[in-house]
């Protein structure tokens, strides 16, 4: 079983922003978690879970667009969420959400080290009987949402 800590996710949105800099121009975060300020977690795969859903949303920003991103906790049937949401709905994604966790072993998938972190961050969720989930709204906003 991987060590449990008692994590405050404001510090790991801190520390992905920093990670990011450089790709984050163009981009607002806004950030909510006065709900569900902590959670018991690994502190390597909530860094992961920050890191590589902000990355993901990044790379998919149309160019000359400004990326907003609201990050959001909330507590729902006993359960704490964490909730990443494209605002604009500007992002270009041409697949279907839940494929996004789906890495096939053909060379461009393998290159396609974002998708690969995404596989590897749903294993890491999944190992602590956590869950995500990616849905489009009704605006074609990309929302992200990881069960503890």
């Amino acid at each position: 079983t991987q060590p449990l800590e008692r994590l405050d996710f404001k510090d790991y949105l801190i520390k992905a922003k920093r990670k990011l800099s450089d790709e984050i121009s163009e981009t607002e975060i806004f950030s909510e978690f006065s709900e569900v300020p902590k959670v018991n977690f690994n502190p390597v795969f909530l860094e992961n879970i920050f890191t590589s859903i902000l990355s993901y949303l990044l790379s998919n920003k149309r160019e000359g667009k400004v990326l907003v991103i609201d990050v959001y906790t909330f507590r729902e049937n006993g359960k704490k969420h964490l909730v990443f949401k494209d605002t604009r709905g500007i992002l270009e994604i041409n697949e279907n959400p839940e494929d996004l966790f789906t890495v096939h072993s053909n060379p461009e998938n393998l290159e396609n080290s974002t998708k690969l972190n995404l596989f590897i961050l749903k294993s890491q969720i999944e190992s602590l009987d956590g869950k995500i989930h990616v849905s489009r709204g009704n605006q074609e906003n990309l929302m992200f949402t990881i069960q503890f």
